[in-house]
């Protein structure tokens, strides 16, 4: 199973893995579902999870993201590794929901939103302000600093 190196809120380093399902979301095409446990955890036990529909060849949408209250996955930066993974296991822009204006599968929670911040001060995404969404950053397109 692939691995996610992830840093918590506290700054330590953890180690994760991930499977990835996919499959067709209703008329809007296909989505991936990325599920994450910790590295020495259940493989059948809780995870943290991350659903994607896809919006267009180049890019897909998270609709979902939970930790599901569950403490071995919860505050431990698997979005801000998991997202950018997506982006690149797919070859596909990664954008979120907006915050409003969207239907009630479509929007962002203020949860989601602090993750997509942290993902923007890291220069792994941008924010556009007229659409009210946010989008990873292609890796030629990231500058060095």
């Amino acid at each position: 199973m692939p691995t996610l190196t992830c840093i918590d809120r506290s700054g330590q380093t953890g180690e994760f893995t991930y499977s990835v399902a996919e499959g067709m979301a209703d008329a809007s095409g296909t989505e991936w579902t990325y599920r994450a446990r910790p590295i020495d955890g259940d493989p059948f036990g809780e995870f943290f999870e991350l659903t994607v529909t896809e919006l267009s060849e180049d890019a897909v949408r998270v609709v979902m993201m939970a930790n599901n209250d569950y403490a071995p996955v919860s505050a431990k930066g698997i979005p801000d590794a998991l997202i950018p993974q997506v982006a690149a296991e797919l070859g596909r822009q990664v954008q979120s929901s907006p915050t409003t204006g969207g239907t009630a599968d479509v929007r962002r929670s203020e949860d989601a939103t602090k993750v997509w911040k942290r993902l923007v001060k890291k220069n792994l995404a941008r924010y556009d302000e007229s659409s009210d969404i946010y989008f990873t950053i292609p890796p030629e397109e990231k500058c060095s600093t």
